[in-house]
């Protein structure tokens, strides 16, 4: 991992991207911006991704199989965010690997906690303070 954790940022809604984005580089987190699940794997081949924030309702796919085609070629942590609440989408996200579920809307002081404690039991180099 490199020495600041890049974390990519999956949503394919233009604000709410900006808004995660902008929050997550406050905290001291390196991070890409991305709109497509399959943009995810060049970030994957090369090595370059920390943590992926997953939004499951993406315009090339259902986010739950992109989970699964992560966790195919990857152990890379994964935190999804969301707006699907039912119980089913928890369930199965988490047992196809992700690592963390929220609901959006949600504090972003929460999702940076949640984006730390997983970077921490994962062995993330390089903690940033909770902005």
């Amino acid at each position: 991992m490199s020495e600041t954790p890049h974390i990519l940022v999956v949503e394919d809604e233009e604000i709410l991207l900006q808004f995660l984005v902008y929050h997550v580089e406050n905290a001291g987190y390196r991070a890409t911006a991305i709109t497509t699940g399959g943009e995810i794997f060049p970030y994957l081949d090369n090595g370059d991704v920390d943590l992926i924030l997953l939004d499951l309702g993406l315009p090339d796919g259902d986010g739950l199989s992109r989970a699964q085609q992560i966790r195919e070629r990857s152990s890379v942590p994964i935190v999804v965010l969301t707006a699907r609440k039912g119980a089913d989408d928890r369930v199965m996200a988490l047992g196809l690997g992700a690592d963390d579920y929220l609901t959006k809307p949600c504090d972003p002081r929460e999702l940076l906690l949640r984006i730390r404690n997983v970077l921490a039991r994962c062995g993330a180099a390089a903690q940033p303070g909770i902005a």
